[in-house]
């Protein structure tokens, strides 16, 4: 785990797409970075340098990073799992809001990582000029990896809320479902995040509160 396994990692990814280079700054800057404002990438556990409790706080403490949650279903239950994002606008360390926002770190000279820091899920979003801009990983494959290093993650949420992550994130659901009512019932549209949040409030069971 680490820098090595990431370029290792790309470089596996990258076999199949030789003609795509997976950096290519111009057409994105073209873009503006339609994908930075639908969220901020995810890491994959290659990112990791040093995957402890303490290594984790320590990605945290850079300001670039936050905890967020994964829902994955296991029969009629779901279990939150708990993972690194690149930090979304108005995120704290740990984030527990279900409605993606756009990253913090998309300035107006683009992305504020350096080519080697970006987060793999970044990195092997290949860029393509039309705009149809190819994802080369399964984001639900990327975020099961971490469930391994679930007691980890848990004991850092822990740490930094006092909170389980169970209970964080229901509430994080909670807060997302009252606040997709609210403009419901105001006649706003909802945004692409919060359409995507609905199904997860579907998953959870949180959606009776939009039914109200």
């Amino acid at each position: 785990m680490g820098p090595n396994d990431k370029k290792a990692y790309i470089t596996s990814k990258m076999r199949d797409f030789p003609r795509n280079p997976y950096l290519n700054h111009n057409i994105c800057e073209k873009c503006g970075g339609k994908c930075c404002q639908r969220g901020g990438c995810g890491l994959m556990t290659c990112d990791v340098p040093e995957m402890s409790v303490d290594g984790v706080r320590k990605m945290l403490d850079t300001g670039k990073y936050s905890i967020t949650f994964f829902c994955a279903a296991d029969g009629n239950e779901f279990i939150p799992i708990p993972i690194i994002n690149a930090r979304e606008v108005d995120a704290g360390r740990v984030n527990n809001s279900i409605i993606r926002r756009p990253c913090a770190l998309q300035g107006e000279k683009g992305c504020e990582f350096s080519d080697d820091e970006r987060p793999t899920m970044g990195l092997l979003y290949i860029p393509i000029a039309k705009g149809d801009c190819r994802m080369l990983v399964d984001a639900m494959d990327a975020c099961l990896e971490w469930y391994p290093y679930k007691a980890i993650m848990d004991e850092v949420v822990l740490e930094e809320t006092g909170k389980s992550s169970e209970k964080l994130f229901y509430s994080g659901c909670v807060q997302a479902a009252m606040e997709i009512r609210q403009k419901l019932d105001m006649g706003v549209e909802l945004t692409e995040g919060e359409m995507a949040a609905i199904g997860i409030l579907e998953l959870t069971g949180v959606i009776m509160i939009l039914d109200e």
